[in-house]
């Protein structure tokens, strides 16, 4: 059975398995992560259509890349794509991935190696002062679970610059009003 199936993670000086979730369970957690990850996803225009000039500047095709870009061109798109995180949803999801279903164990010398699962208590343990690895362990049980659905969703909808500059051409010159950006749409 797939949902018994688990990988391994070891982090924080502890070895983390991890389940899938059911399927109602991911549907629910796929639409928190929607609700969460699109207005930061939106707000990232300015940096798509900054990539896109960069691979056009002349240089053959190469680089163009993000890390081919002057970070003071970068940063104000990534602050507001960052200024879009409600703190409150995103612990919720977090709490979601990593504690409320009890899809992760954790042997840990607080667990006296046994495998136990993850609660808020361990968290709190295993991860003060490495808040890091609690986001690194989010993105394990992400990939776990959604790497199929995203990968499909590439596949039929094409690169998330080329989806992106389909859905919002008009931002262009850093526009942050949503008055100048709905005058165009008139």
């Amino acid at each position: 059975m797939k949902i018994l199936e688990f990988i391994t993670v070891d982090l924080c000086d502890a070895r983390f398995h991890i389940r899938p979730f059911g399927a109602f369970v991911a549907a629910e957690i796929c639409a928190d992560l929607t609700a969460l990850a699109t207005p930061m996803i939106g707000s990232l225009g300015p940096l798509f259509e900054l990539l896109g000039t960069e691979s056009d500047s002349g240089n053959g095709g190469e680089g163009g890349g993000l890390l081919d870009i002057e970070v003071e061109k970068i940063i104000p798109a990534i602050s507001g794509a960052l200024s879009t995180l409600a703190p409150n949803q995103l612990i919720r999801l977090m709490k979601k991935l990593l504690v409320d279903y009890g899809n992760i164990t954790v042997e840990h010398e607080l667990t006296q190696g046994q495998a136990a699962k993850l609660n808020m208590d361990l968290a709190n343990e295993i991860f003060c002062l490495n808040v890091q690895d609690m986001f690194v362990l989010c993105y394990h049980v992400l990939k776990l679970n959604f790497s199929g659905f995203f990968k499909k969703l590439g596949a039929r909808f094409g690169n998330l610059q080329d989806v992106f500059q389909r859905i919002a051409p008009s931002m262009t010159g850093g526009d942050t009003s949503t008055a100048p950006a709905s005058e165009r749409l008139s």
